[in-house]
């Protein structure tokens, strides 16, 4: 039987350290061109050698097409960034067969978290109401603005990676509970069976 991931987990791994000096959970948040190089990805989704192959080569191309990016201003960045992952995305579901694009999407949903829910699709999905998406919005800037100034004050590499995946699972933590009880349960049955999302590296 497949274990799905309760939404109250992530309220959970998202809080802050607790009495016994736990750690928040830290979420990658990587784009879904670099999840799907990932070898634990593959492998997850049983990929063939053909379709790793073409994987790196889709992942290669979108990583050409974001060159510079940082140097964008917000707004263009977020421009680029949406065209470059619909491309992937189109690309990806001419090569993964329908089963394993699916499982792709879920372990892309728990990589990032409920600060997916910016998402229009899904958070269509969910019924948000325009209030629940708008606060979304706010906490995902926010977040996004204390990333770029750690990489502003030359935080890099693992201190970075490490840092912002707490971050933003916090922001999802707090995302998390402006859900109702019924949308927390759509969430559960989205996201799809546990996978270890501390596998995932952070080269994009």
């Amino acid at each position: 039987m497949k274990t799905l991931i309760p939404l109250s987990a992530l309220l959970l791994a998202a809080a802050s350290a607790r009495a016994e000096d736990k750690q928040p959970a830290s979420l990658p948040s990587v784009p879904l061109h670099a999840l799907a190089a990932n070898e634990p990805v593959q492998e997850a989704l049983k990929m063939t050698d053909e379709q790793k192959k073409g994987v790196e080569e889709i992942a290669t191309e979108a990583r050409e097409a974001l060159r510079g990016l940082r140097n964008l201003e917000r707004a263009e960045r977020q421009k680029k960034q949406a065209e470059v992952r619909a491309k992937v995305e189109e690309k990806l579901s001419k090569l993964l067969k329908e089963d394993q694009n699916k499982r792709l999407h879920q372990i892309d949903m728990q990589q990032r978290g409920p600060l997916a829910l910016t998402g229009k699709k899904l958070a269509d999905e969910l019924a948000l109401t325009q209030e629940q998406r708008k606060e979304i919005r706010e906490l995902s800037q926010k977040v996004n603005e204390e990333i770029t100034q750690l990489r502003q004050g030359g935080t890099r590499g693992a201190e970075l990676a490490e840092k912002s995946g707490k971050m933003r699972a916090e922001a999802g933590g707090k995302v998390a509970k402006l859900l109702t009880d019924e949308q927390r349960k759509k969430w559960d049955k989205l996201v799809g069976e546990s996978f270890d999302v501390s596998k995932i590296t952070t080269r994009r």
